[in-house]
């Protein structure tokens, strides 16, 4: 028998490793079962404006049961120490938050829209939700998921940790975009708006976090002895 294998092969460790690899796959694949879904369940070819707007779409029940899934994985995520148990929980009551408390649409922005909800503060609620969500995220990829544990080789674990510092790069960039189109009235940004820049940037950070919980998985780029 291997030295770790009965340690390698323990239930906990194995749903560990999966539980991380289930959240990685739901954030890769969240835009596009969004999009896809939309197009083959109700025929609505055009892309919302945001990825939250799909809760006002046909899509609702599979957007806010997403949601609540990558939620109840990150709640009952365990990592090394208690920064990562209280991160996990907040990025799970965040992901609560904007499955349960829909983006504010003004009007009519699609034919895939058949009846827009305009909340101002159920609207602020959801933003700031999105907004900690993936900047607890972000915090995941770039300061806990790069720290060494002593069974990671040196250079699987620097491969790796170059990986997350560039999802939480990405994920940091996309909030920061984000929040200045929602909040900006300039001709540009309106522009920008009106060919569903928030939508792509929100995918991009939501990929970016998916591709860190995969690695984060054991899926790629593992040590020899893994």
């Amino acid at each position: 028998m291997e030295p770790h294998a009965s340690k390698r092969t323990q239930p906990e460790l194995i749903t560990f490793i999966a539980l991380r690899r289930a959240v990685g796959i739901l954030g890769i694949t969240f835009p596009f079962i969004m999009v896809i879904g939309s197009i083959i369940c109700t025929g609505c070819l055009e892309i919302q404006s945001s990825i939250s707007a799909y809760y006002h779409t046909n899509m609702q029940n599979i957007f806010v049961g997403i949601l609540c899934v990558i939620a109840f994985f990150l709640i009952s995520y365990r990592g090394y120490d208690i920064a990562d148990d209280i991160a996990g929980n907040l990025a799970g009551v965040f992901a609560l938050g904007a499955a349960f408390f829909p983006t504010s649409v003004k009007d009519h922005l699609t034919g895939c829209i058949p009846d827009p909800i305009d909340n101002h503060i159920i609207g602020i609620i959801h933003n700031v939700s999105s907004a900690g969500f993936l900047i607890v995220l972000a915090c995941f990829s770039f300061f806990l998921f790069t720290i060494k544990n002593k069974n990671e080789t040196n250079i699987m674990k620097d491969r790796r940790n170059t990986l997350y510092r560039v999802t939480g790069i990405l994920m940091s960039l996309c909030i920061i975009l984000c929040i200045v189109l929602v909040y900006s009235n300039s001709d540009f940004s309106q522009s920008l708006k009106k060919h569903n820049m928030i939508f792509w940037l929100e995918s991009v950070a939501i990929c970016a976090f998916g591709v860190s919980w995969f690695i984060k998985g054991r899926t790629i780029l593992v040590d020899k002895e893994e």
